[in-house]
């Protein structure tokens, strides 16, 4: 499945999964994945910073998705919003 952000039908930004509209008002998708630091410390980082060998050490999957209100507020702007959620890779964590 290939996610993506582009304009949605009501001419706002969305979340697409593969062509298909998910999710109106979604700004930005930023995906990191949780790599073991030592210490119990995990360090997150974007897919191009890991190695073949270091996929199969991959403990968590970070998104953070940008969302906006779609329609403006009372002074004529935007909110944003920021939502994060970490996800465990099962038999990963330590």
């Amino acid at each position: 499945v290939l996610y993506n952000i582009q304009t949605g039908s009501n001419g706002n930004p969305s979340l697409f999964a593969s062509g298909l509209e998910l999710v109106e008002g979604v700004t930005d998708l930023q995906v990191t994945y949780g790599l073991p630091a030592g210490g119990g410390n995990t360090k997150y980082v974007n897919a191009s910073s890991i190695t073949t060998a270091q996929w199969q050490t991959v403990e968590s999957v970070r998104l953070t998705l940008t969302m906006n209100t779609v329609i403006p507020v009372s002074d004529g702007n935007l909110i944003s919003k920021n939502f994060t959620k970490t996800f465990r890779v099962r038999n990963r964590a330590p």
